[in-house]
């Protein structure tokens, strides 16, 4: 422009054909990104430093229920059951202030059924200097193992309880057994102890024997017992098997 007037122009051309293909190479690696983000079966989302949602994939739609259009923009803790809605923050503002970036963590959440559903979530924080920028994470459906987990711990309370049934069962009846032999073996070693034939005192004696046998095993189930539970120190002593082995041959001989 000279005086006022336009007296010609000047064009600057580039060749625009490799920043083209730079672009076409962006926009086909976002769509094999983006296809691979849906195709996955889990949760991906971010949220930013508010904790409201900017994107999740269509996994979240299977899983929870609601459509995507209702879940993007909406708070994160708003899913969270309410129970669990403190704590889970607690969680996530102490990873902030320790300055953790990636931690697992399991919570409840209620889908549109306003059923619960369990989720197990790695969570990636974005910082920005000291400041966090965005929450980016991969929460998986993890209710069916948390039935699994909730089985077995009641299956061992339950086995727990049948076991304290048992040894109070067997408390119970080393009582009851060892009251009536405690009286046998009593009396039997004063019936001893008064005039007798030989014989009768044969029959006596094996009376004793057999009793305090009996008693020594009640008192062997219930060392047992303490021993299953592990409140009982073992220790190592010598014995005679010989002798041992006199004893069961006195008990076949009264018998016979």
């Amino acid at each position: 422009i000279r005086d006022g007037k336009a007296s010609g122009a000047r064009i600057l051309l580039r060749n625009d054909s490799q920043f083209s293909s730079i672009q076409k190479e962006l926009r086909e690696a976002n769509s094999r990104y983006r296809n691979l983000v849906e195709s996955i079966h889990d949760i991906i989302y971010r949220a930013d430093a508010s904790g409201q949602v900017t994107y999740m994939n269509s996994a979240a739609q299977r899983i929870l229920g609601y459509p995507l259009s209702k879940l993007i923009g909406q708070k994160l803790y708003a899913l969270i059951r309410e129970d669990y809605r403190e704590r889970v923050s607690n969680y996530y503002q102490t990873q902030v202030r320790n300055g953790v970036k990636d931690t697992y963590y399991e919570f409840p959440v209620l889908n549109a059924r306003g059923e619960t559903v369990w989720l197990g979530q790695i969570g990636h924080l974005v910082f920005s200097g000291d400041r966090v920028r965005e929450l980016t994470a991969v929460a998986r459906d993890i209710t069916a193992r948390k039935k699994v987990e909730w089985g077995l711990e009641e299956a061992r309370r339950t086995a727990e309880a049948a076991q304290k049934t048992e040894k109070q069962f067997l408390l119970q009846m080393s009582h009851e057994i060892r009251t009536p032999l405690n009286a046998i073996v009593g009396m039997g070693q004063l019936l001893y102890d008064t005039a007798l034939t030989k014989k009768q005192k044969d029959y006596i004696g094996s009376i004793v024997y057999s009793g305090t046998l009996v008693t020594d095993l009640v008192g062997s189930v219930m060392d047992l017992i303490e021993l299953r539970e592990e409140a009982v120190e073992l220790e190592h002593e010598a014995f005679e098997l010989g002798g041992l082995a006199a004893c069961a041959c006195k008990i076949l001989e009264y018998k016979l």
